[in-house]
């Protein structure tokens, strides 16, 4: 069976080549295409398949399951021709930061894990803000890897802006102006910040990367802990720094509380994926979770990625993404799902 695969990029990756090749283990063709591949008028892709280790371009039928990402939902004319030709791993966007935290909040069931914040363009309620909490962090609500996020703090009369490796002092009418120039006319969540530190003061987060397995339950592909080295504010790999495992590294930093932390990750990392689908009432088949761990062992979570990066554990994910593929492919035969173009 062929199983589709669409994201934006040119060329596919070096993890797309891997799930081609343990996919054809089981039988199974990958064809990886663009939007601009689609043709509209003969129903057909123009898509890359891996042939002797090279990507070769092929004319095929609609496959008849295709992975999507939330990006591609941009494309509206493709994605409703995708929809009645085939069957989506996801059928829409789940949303912003701000409205996934909303849900979850609304729920009740985990809204202890989400961090203090707001969203507000105008200077009175973020400066509010920053005087209740002392010290926050700004990031866009629809930014990826990392990317504009500031800390401010406030101290004597005096404000603190960290971003990447650079930080400078502002007084409350530069800070006002730095709002206006960087803040306002952007859509940024504010958030209370959050002591989630190495012993050697680099900012770290765990991240959870989950998948659908070949059972069609989640699957946690890898558990890795990103380290900003040198970085101010974020731990995103993308920005710098390294990874380390979970349990050595909980050991390392958190000596006391290790094997509390450990249970406490790994159950979110059971419990949270099915809740999160409840709450947002979407299938998903991948999902970054994004922990945050304060000195005191308090836990937050950080951000819920639908549309996780392949930074690391690659191997691992591409592995359970093929075994999701053959699950739904056995489904597929001798059911009344949509196989294909008609």
């Amino acid at each position: 069976m062929q199983i589709g695969y669409i994201r934006n990029a040119k060329k596919p990756n070096k993890m797309v080549k891997m799930i081609a090749k343990m996919s054809a283990y089981y039988g199974n063709e990958l064809v990886y295409f663009r939007p601009a591949d689609i043709n509209f008028k003969e129903k057909t892709i123009s898509g890359k398949i891996l042939i002797d280790n090279r990507w070769k371009t092929k004319e095929v039928n609609v496959p008849a399951f295709i992975d999507i990402n939330p990006p591609i939902f941009k494309n509206k004319r493709a994605v409703q021709f995708l929809k009645t030709h085939s069957n989506l791993s996801m059928d829409r966007r789940v949303g912003s930061k701000h409205e996934i935290n909303k849900q979850i909040i609304a729920d009740g069931t985990y809204k202890d894990l989400i961090i203090p914040y707001i969203v507000s363009s105008e200077f009175r309620p973020f400066y509010k803000f920053l005087k209740k909490h002392k010290k926050i962090i700004l990031k866009p609500v629809d930014g990826i890897q990392g990317k504009k996020i500031y800390q401010i703090s406030c101290s004597k009369g005096k404000y603190i802006i960290s971003s990447g490796n650079e930080e400078y002092t502002l007084s409350k009418r530069k800070l006002k102006k730095f709002y206006s120039q960087n803040i306002k006319q952007n859509k940024f969540l504010i958030q209370k910040y959050i002591h989630s530190r190495t012993l050697a003061g680099d900012p770290f987060d765990v991240r959870i990367r989950l998948e659908k397995n070949g059972k069609g339950n989640w699957s946690v592909a890898t558990y890795l802990v990103r380290i900003g080295t040198s970085q101010k504010v974020v731990s995103n790999v993308a920005q710098g720094g390294s990874v380390n495992k979970l349990k050595p590294f909980l050991r390392a930093n958190f000596p006391q509380q290790s094997e509390r932390l450990e249970d406490r990750i790994k159950s979110l990392g059971k419990e949270l994926p099915p809740k999160l689908e409840e709450i947002f009432d979407q299938d998903l088949i991948a999902l970054g979770l994004d922990v945050a761990i304060e000195p005191d062992g308090t836990i937050y979570l950080f951000e819920v990625e639908t549309n996780p990066g392949r930074t690391f554990g690659e191997g691992e994910v591409a592995m359970v993404k093929a075994d999701y593929y053959h699950y739904v492919a056995k489904r597929m035969k001798g059911n009344s799902l949509k196989t294909g173009v008609s």
